[in-house]
C-alpha cells in the first residue's frame, strides 16, 4: 500500500471515530432522557427508526460527517420532544410553556455589535474598579469594531467609533490606542481611521450629557459627529464623570433615568449605534488606593 493510500485510511478512520463519538454522545443524551422520563411505547418504536437511521448514516462510504451531525441533532431533537411532552403531562399541559429544544428556528434574537456581547441600538455598561483595565479592553473592543475582526473569539461588526472622554485628553486617548494597535497588530491607517476621540476638556464643554432632562451641549456635539460619520460604537467615559453633578447612580432609577436619555438622544437623530458607558466601581473597603 503505497503512502497516499495509507493517508487516505488514516482519515476514513479519523471521520468514522469522530461519527462514532456523535453517535455515543447522542446515545448518552437518551439515556439519560428515558431514565428521568420512560417513553411510551410508540415513542420506543419511533426511537428505533432513528437509531436505525444513525447507523446507515454511519455506514455509508465515504463517511460524511456533516449527514452523521445532521441525523444525531434530528434523533436529539425527537428525545426532547418526548421527554417535554412528559414533564408537560406531569404538569398538567398548561398554555404559555415552550421547551427551546422542541421549538423550531426563530428569528435572530438581536443585531449583534459584538456578537452575544453587545447589541446595537442597545447601551451597555464596561464595570471595573479603578485601574481594572477598562480603559484598555474598551480600546481594544473598539479596534476590532474598526478592523471588522474577531475579538475574544466573539464576531465583530465593522465600523466607526466615537470614543470620548470625560477627563483624557485626545493625546492621551491616542497614545492608548496606537500602543494597544501595535500590540494587537491592528495599527494600520485603515483601521485607525475608523476611531474619532472627543476630548471634553479639549472641548472645553462640560463632560455632562444631560441637562435639565435634555442634551447638553457636549452631548450634541456628539451627536453631530454621530449624525455626520454613523458610527456603529459609541464610547461615554465615564459614566460619572458625564453624569450631571447631583445624579445619586446608586438608585437604579436615576441612572437609568439618565442612561435613558442619553440613548434616546442618539436613537432620535436615527442613529442604531451601539452605546458602551464604562464605569468606576467602588474599591471594596481596605484595598489599595
Amino acid at each position: 500500500m503505497n503512502e497516499e493510500n495509507l493517508e487516505e485510511n488514516a482519515e476514513a478512520v479519523k471521520l468514522k471515530k469522530a461519527a462514532m463519538e456523535m453517535i455515543n454522545h447522542a446515545n448518552v443524551f437518551a439515556a439519560d432522557a428515558y431514565t428521568a422520563y420512560p417513553p411510551p411505547p410508540e415513542a420506543l418504536l419511533e426511537d428505533k427508526k432513528h437509531l436505525a437511521a444513525l447507523q446507515l448514516v454511519y455506514k455509508a462510504e465515504p463517511c460524511d460527517l456533516k449527514a452523521m451531525k445532521k441525523a444525531c441533532d434530528n434523533y436529539l431533537r425527537f428525545v426532547c420532544k418526548v421527554k417535554a411532552d412528559l414533564i408537560d403531562a406531569r404538569c398538567g399541559n398548561p398554555p404559555g410553556v415552550a421547551h427551546v429544544s422542541t421549538m423550531p428556528e426563530q428569528e435572530p434574537y438581536a443585531d449583534w455589535l459584538w456578537d452575544g456581547w453587545i447589541r446595537m441600538g442597545v447601551p451597555s455598561m464596561l464595570c471595573a474598579h479603578g485601574d481594572g483595565g477598562k480603559g484598555i479592553l474598551a480600546t481594544t473592543l473598539a479596534l476590532h469594531v474598526a478592523a471588522g475582526m474577531p475579538y475574544l473569539g466573539h464576531d465583530c461588526k465593522q465600523g466607526k467609533i466615537l470614543f470620548t472622554s470625560a477627563e483624557d485628553s485626545n493625546g492621551e486617548q491616542a497614545s492608548r490606542t496606537q500602543d494597544v494597535a501595535k500590540n494587537a497588530e491592528l495599527n494600520e491607517i485603515a483601521i485607525l481611521d475608523n476611531i474619532i476621540t472627543i476630548s471634553a476638556v479639549e472641548t472645553g464643554l462640560s463632560p455632562c450629557l444631560i441637562e435639565n432632562g435634555k442634551p447638553s451641549p457636549f452631548l450634541q456635539l456628539i451627536l453631530k459627529y454621530c449624525d455626520e460619520v454613523k458610527p456603529v460604537l459609541i464610547i461615554l467615559d465615564t459614566l460619572a464623570a458625564m453624569a450631571p453633578d447631583d445624579a445619586d447612580l446608586v438608585r437604579s432609577a436615576v441612572a437609568t433615568k439618565y442612561i435613558v436619555g442619553v440613548t434616546t438622544a442618539v436613537q432620535k437623530i436615527g442613529s442604531n449605534a451601539a452605546i458602551l458607558f464604562t464605569h468606576h466601581l467602588k474599591k471594596p473597603q481596605g484595598a489599595n488606593p
